[in-house]
């Protein structure tokens, strides 16, 4: 998955979530409905070849593509 195929929501998810943040927290920082950033996490997924919405695999990718440190 390239990172230009991602949006800037996506790629702020991707981020939010690796930094162990709810999606209501996530939800309520873009004022939007905790469903809208379900949706958001759905499409993530797909994107990015993972099954279902794995908070882990996503944590992973942005680790191994340098969004967040350890």
């Amino acid at each position: 998955m390239s990172a230009r195929q991602l949006t800037a929501r996506d790629l702020d998810y991707i981020r939010r979530t690796a930094q162990s943040a709810t999606r209501k927290q996530i939800a309520d920082e873009w004022g939007r409905s905790p469903k809208t950033v379900e949706w958001r996490a759905i499409s993530v997924a797909k994107k990015l070849g993972i099954g279902g919405n794995d908070v882990a695999a996503i944590t992973r990718y942005a680790i191994g593509n340098g969004m967040i440190k350890l």
